[in-house]
């Protein structure tokens, strides 16, 4: 799948359920592909089990050192969705991580090691995001690359 795609159809829409969440104390705490359903166009958001001690790749750096969470954490997560699903295997993610100087500005910000530098779980966020696909988009235009 495309990094736009991604972003459009699984990652903007659970950033705004995030948000909504976030605005009464809740952090998702285990953010994964398994937790996600499309269903007639909606992102569902379930609580998968993880194993004692398992950790998911797409877990912040404060969730993998078993710090507390904020919603920056889900900022975080939200990104390496995007990469994930655009990647599909762990050694095009962990590339795409180490290169993310190349990714959007609003993606690299949200992937920063340190969260008090990753942007805020907000709507100027979400829109942040919406301006990262239409730079993919005309990216990919530029380049007669497919879009998505």
């Amino acid at each position: 799948i495309g990094l736009a795609d991604a972003l459009t159809t699984v990652v903007i829409p659970l950033a705004k359920t995030l948000l909504a969440l976030s605005r009464h104390a809740v952090v998702h705490k285990s953010l994964l592909p398994e937790s996600i359903v499309l269903c007639n166009g909606e992102v569902l958001l379930g609580q998968p089990v993880l194993a004692a001690g398992e950790r998911s790749i797409l877990a912040s750096p404060e969730q993998r050192a078993g710090r507390p969470l904020d919603p920056r954490s889900s900022v975080y997560s939200l990104a390496a969705m995007a990469l994930w699903m655009h990647s599909a295997d762990v050694a095009n993610f962990t590339a795409l991580l180490q290169a993310r100087a190349q990714l959007p500005t609003s993606l690299a910000a949200a992937l920063a090691e340190d969260r008090t530098r990753r942007p805020a779980l907000s709507e100027k966020f979400i829109q942040e995001l919406g301006q990262a696909v239409r730079e993919l988009q005309v990216a990919a235009v530029r380049s007669d690359a497919p879009v998505g």
